[in-house]
Parts: structure tokens; C-alpha cells; sequence
């Protein structure tokens, strides 16, 4: 199996930004009280259910055939991917590459022996 040589973390979540910018059209027709307050709360929790499903069906299926061998676990929208020595090379660059393939947008941090720790 082998040490790991570097972990990446993929924030996904700027793909599902779409929907907080809906929430923002409809503001002005029913005012900031407790008619949006609830539709933003509905709508959040149903929108990650649904982003979790795309992501199944999108990455979870696609990742491992274009990276073979390599490890991941996904929770919604962070994923986790950690690379050895003797693995295809996943790095930034690859990952970066990815998004606009899949038609996703994220943020990828990485960290590796002797680095600083990954920012939360």
C-alpha cells in the first residue's frame, strides 16, 4: 500500500452557488422576513441533496476512470484525494483541468510532509 505523499482537498462548493443567487432575484418580491428566511432554509438543504445526487452521478463515477489507482472519498461538496510515490501523478494543475470537464467549479488546497496544515 505505501505512505501517503500528498493529500488534496476539492471545495466543490462554488457549484452550487447558482442557487443562492435565485435566492437573491426573489428578495426584493417577499421581503427579508420569515417567508425567505424559510425558502432559504428549504431551499439550502434541498439544494446540497440534490448537489450531493449530481456529484454521484458526475464525479463519483467519472473521477476514477480518468484517475485509476488513485484513492478519494467525497463528503457532498469537499473531496479528498490522496496520492503515493507510485501512483499516477494527480496534482493541481490535473485537478483544476478537471472542473470545467465536469462542468464544476471548486477550490483545491493540497499539503504534503513538511508543509503547513491544510486551512479549514
Amino acid at each position: 500500500m505505501g505512505k501517503v505523499d500528498r493529500l488534496y482537498r476539492l471545495d466543490l462548493n462554488a457549484s452550487s452557488r447558482i442557487i443562492h443567487l435565485l435566492l437573491d432575484k426573489v428578495k426584493p418580491f417577499v421581503g427579508d422576513g420569515s417567508v425567505y428566511k424559510l425558502l432559504c432554509y428549504a431551499t439550502c438543504e434541498i439544494t446540497m441533496v440534490l448537489f450531493n445526487i449530481v456529484l454521484m452521478d458526475i464525479f463519483d463515477r467519472d473521477f476514477p476512470k480518468r484517475f485509476p489507482g488513485i484513492a478519494f472519498s467525497r463528503f457532498i461538496n469537499e473531496v479528498f484525494i490522496s496520492t503515493r510515490g507510485n501512483e499516477v501523478i494527480f496534482d493541481d494543475k490535473a485537478g483544476y483541468a478537471l472542473f470545467p470537464e465536469l462542468s464544476l467549479a471548486g477550490k483545491i488546497v493540497s499539503i504534503g510532509p513538511g508543509d503547513d496544515r491544510l486551512p479549514i
